[in-house]
């Protein structure tokens, strides 16, 4: 059986790449926040079975396969900006605070000085802006091309079903189908 939990459907360097993270910025950061946003954003919105065909194509390497050239082209095009996005919005936060055994400290390097809360609320603002923006872009192309992708008409019950009308980080829902038997399709032109 495919060991899915272990496959990022993006690398810390790309990341780094297509960002303004520093390259020196320490993995294990990067990859939790990564890891969090692919968990915690991505899946609740393209559903667990196409997350998870994703990653094992990815993990297999299949996904260069000609065959799976709607999954690439869904991976490079919109997957990796809303991932890099999200990762970035959460890292913010993370990687100038610590939880120690002494209570919650804010990391300072000597040479460094941290910006001022207020713009690194703005920044992280900025960031999730940006990832609402992929998200949506996201959901615009799959609705337009779910035949591509058999995964999004058939939830099995396990995981999560995809939602693919709202990405945005707010808990209010403003309409769309939620029933798990509706397929998904769009009434959208699609480019």
């Amino acid at each position: 059986m495919f060991k899915y939990h272990n496959v990022l459907l993006t690398s810390e360097d790309k990341v780094k790449e297509i960002s303004p993270i520093d390259p020196n910025l320490a993995g294990e950061n990067l990859y939790k926040a990564l890891q969090t946003a692919q968990d915690m954003c991505l899946e609740p919105v393209i559903g667990t079975a196409l997350l998870r065909r994703l990653q094992e194509l990815v993990g297999t390497g299949e996904i260069a396969n000609d065959e799976n050239a709607s999954y690439k082209y869904l991976l490079d095009n919109y997957i990796r900006n809303y991932l890099t996005a999200r990762t970035i919005a959460d890292l913010i936060p993370n990687i100038s605070v610590k939880i120690a055994n002494i209570g919650t400290v804010k990391a300072n390097d000597e040479k460094l000085t941290n910006i001022p809360e207020d713009e690194m609320d703005a920044l992280q603002d900025k960031f999730t802006n940006q990832a609402d923006f992929y998200g949506k872009s996201l959901c615009d192309y799959l609705k337009c091309h779910s035949e591509d992708f058999a995964e999004l008409n058939s939830y099995d019950g396990e995981g999560f079903p995809p939602v693919l009308y709202s990405s945005a980080t707010t808990g209010v829902w403003l309409g769309g189908a939620r029933n798990p038997q509706t397929r998904i399709t769009s009434r959208k032109k699609c480019r």
